[in-house]
């Protein structure tokens, strides 16, 4: 049975990374029988900090403490469920062996550390998974990384080196910021596996990212169908673009992205962050969509296209066919990636 606390998750949103979670969490957080928290970027089951704080603490500063006169269905957007495994912040993962770190050094055992945490929250949790082309995925992580100058290489230069098979074994135990992650964030199949070993198959939907861009309104609806909800009126949807990755700053200095980077990697800031109470927490979430949402509507310019990228497309296209395969085989086909 799921537990009775008014404060647990009714849904979640897992990924993948650079598909249109921060899209859809826009979408979610207008519609008013769901809440959602201000800031999309909070993980809990990846991280060790805030997982070994507890629930209750995290909760408090998403939705904080005050009941509500008619309860909301409650949900999260966190695109890093679908990394694989625990989630490092740092630019580079700790040094160290797999297994000490992670507690096991096989990618398909690890893929079921983060669903077994949530299924020991909420069992019967509903799931919403976003999948995009993979090849494309992982040009478009390339792409935001390059936009915040945090990758200097060329495409191919970069995939050649993500695709060796060191870089791949630790991207998939250890995934996080660093670049190796570009294509091991599109093993979906791996990933969702993991899932599918823990919860029924009627808890999880599958949406495309094509679906969410050309018919956002469709698209949100069967969300709120999965999640229990009327779809028969839906918020304001347009053809907005959050997060986009062929964006740059006009003003690097009030670059948002990069703060976010910059105070995750500081080496005292999860000392301070662990200190900071709840409702602390929460204003500085708050200040800090706030401040993305006029960063991402003031401080965006197009930027030109990465480079020759034919090199890395086709080895990507190649590395991904089985894992394709082995997707349709678990979830069937998904429109534009299978």
């Amino acid at each position: 049975m799921p537990p009775k606390s008014s404060t647990s998750l009714d849904f979640l949103v897992i990924g993948a990374a650079r598909c249109g979670t921060t899209s859809l969490h826009e979408y979610l957080r207008r519609y008013p029988g769901v809440r959602v928290p201000a800031n999309k970027e909070a993980p809990f089951f990846v991280t060790r900090e805030e997982y070994r704080q507890g629930w209750d603490r995290f909760a408090l500063r998403l939705f904080g403490g005050r009941p509500e006169r008619k309860r909301r269905i409650r949900g999260k957007v966190t695109p890093q469920y679908m990394a694989g495994s625990l989630y490092w912040v740092q630019s580079s993962p700790p040094q160290g062996n797999s297994f000490d770190l992670v507690g096991t050094a096989d990618p398909e055992v690890a893929a079921t550390i983060v669903p077994r945490r949530i299924a020991a929250h909420r069992p019967d949790i509903k799931l919403i998974a976003i999948l995009r082309d993979p090849t494309e995925r992982a040009l478009s992580h390339y792409r935001h990384a390059v936009a915040q100058g945090w990758e200097a290489r060329p495409p191919n230069v970069a995939f050649r080196d993500a695709l060796q098979p060191d870089a791949l074994d630790r991207a998939r135990l250890m995934p996080g910021e660093y670049l190796s992650s570009y294509v091991a964030f599109g093993e979906y199949a791996r990933i969702l596996g993991g899932y599918l070993s823990v919860f029924d198959p009627s808890q999880l939907c599958v949406l495309s990212y094509l679906d969410l861009r050309d018919e956002p309104i469709n698209t949100l609806r069967r969300v709120l169908r999965h999640i229990g909800r009327d779809d028969h009126v839906v918020p304001s949807v347009g053809r907005e673009r959050f997060n986009a990755s062929n964006c740059s700053p006009r003003f690097p200095s009030l670059d948002m992205r990069l703060w976010d980077r910059r105070t995750s990697q500081w080496r005292y800031g999860w000392q301070l962050w662990s200190k900071a109470g709840p409702r602390t927490r929460s204003a500085i979430d708050h200040l800090t969509a706030y401040a993305f949402r006029l960063d991402e509507r003031y401080n965006r310019v197009a930027i030109a296209a990465e480079g020759d990228a034919d090199e890395a497309t086709a080895l990507l296209n190649t590395h991904y066919a089985p894992w394709n395969e082995r997707l349709t085989s678990i979830v069937g086909q998904v429109r534009g990636v299978t």
